[in-house]
């Protein structure tokens, strides 16, 4: 018997065995990326695959990597971040390292899981990423999604032939069951954003704002406004959005404004100082940074140049970047410095910091910053641990270090966060 969910190895009973992916995977060239220049005790994958069943509750715990699970049958409730989701039969959990999370049994629950490095999804080359919000991936959408009939059988029959890999362990299992991995990842992207369409419910005051600001991007729109307008402070209605989206209230008007502004370089016969006036750019300096950002070209060269098709000049470094993003969600607790992490890369410090703010739009120590930060809101949602504790536990060197980080990412004290989320968790 296998240790389950948490240290406790009295609350799963594992019917399968853990088979992890060592050092057999280095022999594998084509695997090879940035990751083999840092040194985290593990390989890229270090996958474990197992079948298990849960007969009693499964205490708060923080997990590492990243984990999948699919519930075959039983019913229950999954608690991720202080939010509770009935599970049952068809359930697809989809959870990443920021994710504090506690089990209810009500009944029985037999379960496949899989688990693996975080390096395993941010690494992956199956797809890109838009470059603005190349991390906001990670912390966006519910953990869990319901699947019936064919998707249901789509999602099991994934899990069971990972678990057969691992059994039989063949030639090629770890490549095979490493795409296998990402299949589900992206099964479960799929059927969370068709269920969030095809959901009867209203939406919610955040998705309403967002409709707002795509259909009016020729006008001015003002954050206190608006907030007002749905009955709520400017910063609520901000952080609900970046929860909601990923993006702020400010990066969703231009995001939405450069939406229409690639359309319209379409005709070539309207000037760019046209179209910048059109959606309310009164400085075509800002005009000219705010494209750029959110494309990686000039208006000139989007319309010269395959209007957008081009490959970002960055695109070279995505790879790495990825990694580094993983680097860093890795060794958040430790002391990290662009020093530090340009010699594990064996790149120089004046590289690594391109690659960064060209992906991340920031500095190292930024990046570094606003991950610690995401680490300690789950913390204080989802534990009652002193504001001190949780600030040495992820990383940061002192008290003040951490308050001031944490007022300029939340825009808000970390005990202001802590009480608002307390206040909306309250019936």
């Amino acid at each position: 018997m296998h240790t389950g969910f948490a240290q406790d190895g009295t609350l799963l009973e594992r019917e399968g065995g853990t088979a992890q992916g060592g050092d057999g995977l280095k022999k594998q060239d084509k695997w090879y990326t940035a990751s083999e220049y840092y040194q985290l005790g593990k390989s890229r994958l270090d996958m474990a695959a197992r079948r298990e069943s849960i007969t009693r509750n499964v205490p708060l715990h923080q997990h590492e990597g990243v984990e999948q699970i699919f519930i075959i049958s039983g019913r229950g409730s999954i608690t991720v971040n202080g939010l509770t989701y009935g599970i049952e039969g068809g359930s697809f959990i989809n959870l990443n390292p920021y994710h504090f999370y506690s089990i209810k049994v009500d009944e029985e629950m037999r379960l496949y899981s899989l688990s693996g490095s975080l390096a395993l999804p941010v690494t992956s080359t199956l797809h890109g990423f838009v470059n603005e919000n190349i991390s906001d991936f990670l912390y966006e959408g519910a953990p869990v999604v319901l699947c019936t009939g064919s998707r249901a059988q789509k999602v099991r029959t994934a899990f069971e032939e990972i678990l057969r890999e691992y059994e039989e362990k063949e030639l090629g299992y770890e490549s095979i069951s490493c795409y296998k991995f990402m299949e589900l990842e992206e099964l479960f992207k799929r059927y969370s954003l068709m269920d969030a369409c095809e959901s009867p419910q209203m939406p919610s005051a955040e998705w309403k704002a967002v409709g707002t600001i795509m259909l009016t991007t020729h006008q001015n729109l003002s954050l206190e406004e608006m907030a007002r307008d749905y009955g709520m402070e400017p910063q609520e209605l901000n952080q609900k959005l970046r929860i909601a989206t990923g993006y702020s209230f400010r990066q969703l008007i231009h995001l939405s404004r450069m939406f229409n502004v690639c359309s319209l370089l379409e005709f070539e016969d309207l000037s760019i100082a046209f179209i910048a006036k059109l959606f309310c750019y009164s400085s075509m300096n800002t005009f000219y940074r705010e494209f750029k950002k959110y494309t990686g070209l000039t208006p000139e060269e989007y319309r010269n140049e395959g209007r957008g098709h081009a490959r970002h000049p960055g695109a070279a470094y995505q790879s790495i970047a990825l990694e580094l993003l993983a680097y860093v969600h890795s060794n958040y607790r430790d002391k990290l410095t662009g020093a530090m992490a340009a010699r594990d890369f064996h790149i120089s410090v004046s590289l690594l910091q391109k690659i960064i703010k060209s992906h991340f739009k920031c500095s190292f120590s930024e990046l570094v910053a606003e991950v610690r930060v995401r680490y300690a809101s789950v913390m204080l949602c989802a534990t009652q641990m002193p504001v001190c504790d949780i600030a040495v536990l992820t990383g940061f060197e002192n008290i003040s270090t951490f308050n001031r980080a944490f007022k300029e990412y939340m825009k808000e004290t970390a005990g202001e966060y802590r009480r608002s989320m307390q206040e909306q968790d309250s019936p």
